[in-house]
């Protein structure tokens, strides 16, 4: 029997899965009020990220490529960071239209509505848009860090794992900027230059500080180092950054559901990354699926990043309990120290 996906999320995830499960004969209906839509990341594609993803090959977009990332300390140290292989730097905009194109070509069914609520039926999904409901065998929640597939299969991600990202989309700025400045909180500011125009950002802890508090530290990096620039787009947003090893033990499925990407909190706890997780994710769900046996991609995921992603949580917390129990200013030195 054909059975029914559906897909909530057509972000990097949700459009990734979708594309491969439409490819392999599966009936997929995917679900996005907004997609696609220039979110506020950085958009750094990690090294490596396009050789994992023979997709790419057909990628029209330009690729900002990038060979080091400046580290700059709180107090202004500076050091050139070779990357391994080169990486690149891509507009979110640009990458989500390509994958939900790819996803609908392959023969995904796209629903441009918000889904506003989930039931179930017996053995299916019921899935509730404005006056219209559908039903889903399997149910996948790639709906980003406020997933309302997560609410219903495991609960939402608590506030202590969450970061809050607040940033700008910037033209007049110069080229070949891919920066990361370290401060005397535990978080961030990034500036990575893209084909058209740049992204410039600041991440922290939620509770560090209000939004106003960190678009004012941005504000004055920006002012100091990039006088001319011009704000396009201003944004905030939440992402998972976990911080404790235990939450990688829940389950990311179940016998009709499964998690991906931002949804299952598959984001590196100490940068906030999740592009890669988001396709590494999509594609162990696409094995787990069409395997016919969807509680694998538990195993499948933990074998694949598992480890890392628990690494990073454990460094997080130790992070998170210094910053607290000594001085803020620890939390920017350990991060531009380790990431060295």
């Amino acid at each position: 029997m054909n059975r029914t996906v559906g897909i909530i999320g057509a972000g990097p995830a949700g459009s990734m899965l979708a594309y491969k499960l439409a490819s392999s004969g599966k009936k997929v209906l995917l679900y996005d009020h907004r997609a696609p839509w220039e979110k506020p990341c950085g958009g750094m594609l990690g090294p490596g990220t396009i050789d994992q993803n023979p997709e790419f090959m057909d990628y029209p977009y330009p690729l900002s490529r990038y060979d080091e990332i400046v580290h700059i300390s709180y107090r202004n140290d500076r050091k050139r960071i070779a990357t391994k292989k080169p990486g690149h730097i891509i507009s979110r905009l640009e990458l989500n239209r390509f994958l939900l194109n790819m996803a609908k070509k392959a023969g995904a069914k796209f629903i441009q509505k918000k889904v506003l609520h989930l039931s179930q039926n017996m053995a299916q999904w019921v899935i509730g848009t404005d006056g219209r409901c559908q039903k889903a065998d399997l149910l996948i929640g790639a709906d980003g860090v406020n997933s309302i597939v997560r609410k219903v299969a495991v609960g939402k991600i608590p506030k202590e794992h969450l970061s809050l990202t607040c940033g700008y989309i910037l033209t007049a700025m110069p080229d070949n900027q891919h920066i990361m400045k370290f401060l005397d909180i535990e978080g961030y500011i990034w500036v990575f230059s893209r084909a058209h125009h740049a992204s410039a950002g600041i991440l922290a802890a939620l509770g560090t500080a209000s939004g106003k508090g960190l678009f004012k530290i941005l504000d004055n990096f920006l002012h100091e180092n990039y006088p001319s620039s011009m704000i396009m787009k201003r944004y905030s947003a939440l992402l998972p950054t976990v911080t404790a090893e235990s939450f990688f033990d829940l389950p990311s499925c179940g016998a009709n559901w499964l998690l991906i990407g931002d949804a299952a909190g598959h984001v590196d706890p100490v940068i906030g990354e999740g592009i890669y997780y988001a396709l590494e994710s999509a594609k162990f769900a696409a094995q787990a699926i069409t395997s016919g046996d969807i509680r694998s991609y538990d195993a499948l995921w933990k074998d694949g990043y598992g480890q890392v992603l628990k690494e990073r949580a454990a460094f997080k917390q130790k992070l998170s309990i210094l910053t607290r129990t000594f001085d803020p200013e620890i939390g920017g030195a350990m991060l531009y120290g380790v990431l060295m």
